[in-house]
């Protein structure tokens, strides 16, 4: 993400032990209709995953696995948005 450093991107996973983190590049974005031709240089997936030690699920069994993403503003960005909030209701 390019904000300059102030927010910070918090992932919390329960049932899977890796994070994926990818981009489509070139050709797989050219597949995407939901995705501008340029829009990889701008993107990227963050999914969770199995990828060292994969799950396996015998017929019968069942498994769970969760993803939170969250973005928190830092200090710095919070103080300058109540600012510009500040800034804005005075005009």
């Amino acid at each position: 993400m390019n904000d300059g450093g102030n927010c910070e991107v918090v992932v919390k996973t329960s049932g899977f032990k890796d994070i994926v983190v990818w981009n489509p590049h070139v050709a797989k974005t050219a597949g995407m209709a939901d995705m501008p031709k340029d829009g990889w240089k701008s993107f990227v997936c963050v999914e969770p995953g199995s990828v060292q030690r994969p799950v396996t699920i015998e017929a019968g069994q069942t498994w769970d696995g969760l993803m939170g993403i969250s973005l928190a503003m830092l200090p710095d960005l919070q103080s300058q948005v109540a600012e510009k909030m500040q800034t804005q209701q005075k005009l």
